[in-house]
């Protein structure tokens, strides 16, 4: 079947929430409802290194035919809720006089090549300013890739401009930046040396490498076998295939020693992702005023968070979050859910991890949903007392309607038909409206769920997740988020009561 449009998938999930809506009083949330959804929970083959807490997939929907009243439904909710359809605009122009506030050698440059999903990208981005301060070289904005469970569009390795994910303006603000299309230029094509922060062979990675060439205009760096071509040095010089880890963010020594490459022109910084392991927990320790773990420079320190404040999201989403937090939200107080245990991706990677706390803790959850979603009303129920609580947004994979809904229909049921629980349907329209379906609408919907969560007066977030570990990062280093984040806790710990033993 060929791919259909974004504004057609758009349509189909406006239509098929309203349809779940009208159904839901009649749905068995009865444990053997919810059994055929969760069959083979571990018979998953891929196995997820929890330590480095890879990104699992959101979920898409699959392909459907698309109702002929889809569009003029979706023209409707529109008029609804006072939207109009406006020229698709993520451009984010280099501005004269911009002054960075960290300057770095503009002669210098460090490219990363980013890895697996859209999350895992931030981290490692993140990570490459680090490093690009520390080696004082000029950070290139990298091409962006879609999440490879995403086939809006193509599938597999596909390439999104960085536009889709950054503010660009933020960020050459922080520091001395090289755009995209500059590379070729700055590097004549020709990169001087290799970093790895990590293997390179797998096939999926092998792929990136060279769609990354293809977009950046360098020319081959690395063989078949992942090895140097043309003589091109690559560091460290001892590297065995295995994760370069904890490299420190106290003092330079130790990373020129690693990576000796002061005299090239152009580096490449190969799949980085957790190298510098330590910096959220830095920031996380001066929010809470934990003095013991705090790092010792305060430079690097406002470094690390003027960062994080520089590469949220780009403004045509923002501005679209600002739209949805007037007309929807209207100032009520709401705490924001991610959900990520689904069964088709996340719970593969507890594959031969059934001795991981955490797997053991969601599996009993997902063997009895209904009670699990009981303890989330009974919090919830509490929140509303104690913190006034006016409403929920629940960010769920699509794949996930389910767990979605029947959160919705037991909320609504303790606390109110009235009581409001938003979710994706919820911001369908304000999506639509961008115009933006040559590009990925699940990228937009995911990126623009995040914005919401950081926006939240609580978050639960899911782990080991990298969806949720970037929003929480953000939330505390939030000039206005960083005060109600000390509300904020782990889904697992609300859905998850320990069984009474029997003696």
């Amino acid at each position: 079947m060929e791919a259909i449009s974004g504004a057609a998938v758009f349509c189909i999930w406006i239509i098929l929430g309203l349809w779940l809506l009208t159904q839901i009083n009649n749905v068995d949330y009865s444990v053997r409802g919810f059994a055929h959804y969760f069959d083979n929970i571990l018979k998953e083959e891929e196995i997820l290194h929890l330590d480095e807490l890879v990104e699992a997939d959101e979920g898409l929907i699959k392909e459907e035919e698309v109702p002929e009243s889809a569009e003029k439904f979706l023209e409707n909710k529109l008029i609804e809720d006072h939207l109009q359809r406006r020229e698709c605009q993520i451009d984010n122009p280099r501005k004269n006089g911009i002054v960075p506030r960290f300057h770095t050698n503009p002669e210098k440059f460090l490219i990363p090549v980013l890895a697996w999903g859209p999350n895992n990208q931030m981290r490692g981005f993140r990570e490459a300013l680090i490093l690009a301060r520390k080696m004082n070289r000029t950070i290139c904005v990298p091409p962006f890739f879609k999440h490879h469970s995403d086939k809006s569009i193509q599938g597999g390795n596909v390439f999104v401009p960085p536009e889709l994910r950054l503010d660009l303006g933020s960020l050459r603000s922080l520091t001395t930046t090289c755009e995209m299309s500059e590379i070729q230029e700055k590097c004549a094509g020709h990169i001087d040396a290799v970093l790895y922060a990590r293997a390179a062979c797998s096939s999926h990675l092998a792929d990136r490498l060279e769609i990354f060439r293809e977009f950046t205009g360098l020319y081959p760096f690395l063989d078949a076998n992942c090895g140097p071509r043309d003589g091109i040095p690559t560091f460290p010089k001892d590297f065995n295939g295995k994760m370069t880890s904890n490299l420190a963010l106290d003092g330079n020594e130790h990373i020129h020693s690693l990576y000796p490459v002061q005299d090239a022109r152009c580096v490449v910084w190969v799949f980085p992702y957790v190298q510098f392991n330590d910096f959220t927990n830095y920031l996380h320790a001066a929010w809470n005023g934990n003095a013991n773990k705090a790092l010792k420079n305060p430079e690097d320190l406002q470094f690390l968070k003027h960062m994080m404040q520089s590469t949220r999201r780009p403004p045509f989403i923002v501005k679209m979050i600002d739209r949805f937090m007037e007309k929807i939200v209207g100032g009520k107080r709401f705490i924001a859910v991610h959900y990520r245990f689904d069964t088709d991706d996340w719970m593969k990677h507890c594959k031969e991890k059934e001795d991981n706390k955490t797997c053991q803790k969601v599996k009993e959850i997902m063997e009895d949903v209904p009670t699990a979603l009981k303890h989330f009303v009974d919090y919830l129920e509490d929140q509303v007392l104690r913190h006034k609580i006016q409403a929920v947004y629940v960010a769920v994979p699509l794949s996930e309607e389910q767990i979605r809904d029947g959160m919705k229909k037991m909320v609504k049921e303790r606390l109110g038909a009235d009581f409001p629980v938003w979710s994706s349907e919820d911001l369908f329209p304000f999506v639509y409206s961008l115009s933006c379906e040559k590009f990925s609408e699940h990228d937009i919907i995911s990126t623009s769920e995040q914005e919401i969560c950081v926006r939240s007066t609580a978050f639960l977030r899911a782990t080991p997740s990298s969806w949720s570990r970037n929003v929480f990062v953000e939330r505390i280093v939030h000039p206005t988020a960083k005060k109600f984040a000390f509300h904020d806790d782990l889904l697992l710990n609300v859905l998850y009561k320990a069984k009474a033993v029997d003696l």
